[in-house]
């Protein structure tokens, strides 16, 4: 099975793209208050949290947090997978020897953007019989004109969300 990337770009309305800058910004907020929590657990106990705790735990803070419970599940926990593997990819740097980088606290002009793990869950690709030209869904969005098409036909599986030049 062949796995292709494409890249749609999008065409937001002024509305769209404050909801949109207003998910990143919180996606931020949940990569800087998870790494912080790996920290404390750290630091106060010696405890080294994974991906399934810090799950667990983002059940809570979803439960506290008005800003979490506006995003879709899923975006959230694949915010978490990417610390994870950034923590994973760190302590893989250190037992082969080579220069470390730890992960590191992230200001909102340094965060890329999320994702989204399965179609249909949070974000829907919404095209024409060609896959040209037509809308993304995303949730707490709407319907997003993109542009841009793929090679070869295919389904949707996962989806990233990136900023790019502004």
């Amino acid at each position: 099975m062949v796995q292709r990337k494409v890249t749609y770009r999008l065409y937001p309305t002024a509305a769209q793209l404050s909801a949109l800058e207003h998910q990143r910004w919180v996606h931020c907020l949940l990569w800087n208050e998870a790494l912080a929590d790996r920290r404390r657990a750290w630091s106060e106990r010696q405890e080294s949290l994974g991906f399934s705790a810090q799950c667990k735990r983002l059940t809570e803070w979803r439960r506290l947090s008005k800003l979490l419970r506006g995003l879709n599940a899923q975006s959230t926990q694949v915010t978490l997978k990417r610390l994870d593997l950034a923590f994973k990819h760190f302590f893989r740097r250190v037992k082969n020897g080579e220069t470390p980088g730890f992960p590191r606290f992230k200001p909102l002009h340094r965060f890329k953007g999320w994702g989204y793990k399965t179609h249909g869950d949070g974000w829907r690709l919404i095209t024409n019989e060609r896959m040209k030209h037509e809308t993304l869904r995303l949730s707490g969005v709407g319907k997003i004109a993109i542009r841009g098409k793929p090679r070869t036909t295919g389904t949707p599986k996962t989806c990233e969300v990136l900023c790019r030049n502004g």
